[in-house]
C-alpha cells in the first residue's frame, strides 16, 4: 500500500522549524514518500534560498517539495519599495531646492 508523509519545514503560526530529518528517517523505516511544504522557507533559508531542507542538507532525502516564494518575494518588494521611496524623496528635495530656493 502506498504511503506518504507530508510535513512543513516552517510552521507559520509559531515560527518553529520542523523535524525534517526525523520525518525522513520515519519514511525510510516504513517505505513512504516524503512531501515537504517549504512555502514559508523558500527564498529565506539555505545558501541558495531553497529552504530548510537545503540548509540542513536534506534535499536528496525529500521526494516532493513545494514552495511559492511568498515570504521571500514579500521581503524583496518591501526593501525595493523603500529604495524607490528614498530616491523619490531625495530627488524631490533636490528639485525643490533647485527650483524654489535658488537665490
Amino acid at each position: 500500500m502506498p504511503k506518504i508523509i507530508a510535513f512543513e519545514s516552517v510552521y507559520s503560526m509559531s515560527g518553529s522549524i520542523g523535524r525534517i530529518r526525523e520525518f525522513c528517517d520515519l519514511a525510510d523505516k516504513y517505505g513512504a514518500l516524503t512531501f515537504l511544504d517549504e512555502v514559508h522557507a523558500v527564498g529565506m533559508y539555505g545558501p541558495h534560498g531553497a529552504g530548510i531542507a537545503e540548509q540542513e542538507k536534506l534535499m536528496d532525502r525529500i521526494d516532493i517539495i513545494t514552495g511559492t516564494l511568498g515570504k521571500g518575494l514579500e521581503l524583496f518588494y518591501y526593501y525595493y519599495s523603500i529604495f524607490i521611496l528614498f530616491f523619490f524623496l531625495f530627488f524631490s528635495f533636490l528639485l525643490f531646492n533647485f527650483l524654489f530656493l535658488r537665490c
